[in-house]
């Protein structure tokens, strides 16, 4: 008997577990813990996040000057936010700036030579040329001089806001004014547009 209630116990114990696992599966939510709130991203923010129809490529050139002491940090929790934005959107992609692959190439296509410290945001819209984006990790966070310590972190609503005005639909409309002796546009020196 006593084999009989250790052998169902078990059974039920794994009926239980696989049930809990099955609904975790199915309603999965994730609490943010941490102290420096890395993880937790507004709903505003996931809506946002989610209305990418296109490929978005987010390129992280971290390299950068060794002697300042809060980008180490800063750059930690970017690239957690980050990667925690990409996984709302599987056409958001994060991507180190590496010279050995084929980011440093795609990245100085658009922009030259890519700076140190930077973010770069690439949206692919089909048939049109990409759209383009550059953020500076310092303005994403706000340090204490004296130490160099992080003291305000601000980097979610800064990207976001970056990543809400690549995917929009909207398109900017440039006017031309030609009646005051403005050069036409059509001009083709540097006069013109």
């Amino acid at each position: 008997l006593n084999w009989l209630n250790v052998g169902l116990m078990c059974f039920f114990m794994g009926a239980v577990l696989v049930g809990v696992n099955l609904i975790a599966h199915s309603r999965y939510a994730r609490i943010d813990m941490t102290t420096d709130k890395v993880w937790e991203i507004s709903d505003q923010s996931r809506q946002i996040l989610r209305r990418a129809k296109y490929d978005l490529e987010i390129y992280l050139n971290a390299i950068g000057d060794s002697e300042a002491r809060s980008p180490p940090e800063a750059w930690r929790r970017t690239q957690l936010l980050l990667f925690e934005m990409a996984s709302q959107n599987p056409r958001i992609k994060v991507i180190p700036i590496d010279p050995r692959n084929n980011s440093h190439a795609a990245v100085a296509a658009l922009f030259s030579t890519p700076q140190p410290n930077s973010i770069y945001f690439v949206y692919r819209t089909p048939g049109d040329k990409p759209l383009s984006r550059v953020m500076a990790i310092t303005d994403l966070y706000a340090s204490n001089p004296a130490t160099g310590e992080v003291a305000q972190f601000f980097a979610e609503s800064r990207i976001v806001t970056t990543i809400a005005q690549l995917i929009s639909d909207r398109k900017l409309k440039i006017y031309a004014t030609t009646e005051h002796k403005e050069p036409p546009p059509q001009k083709g020196d540097r006069m013109g547009l």
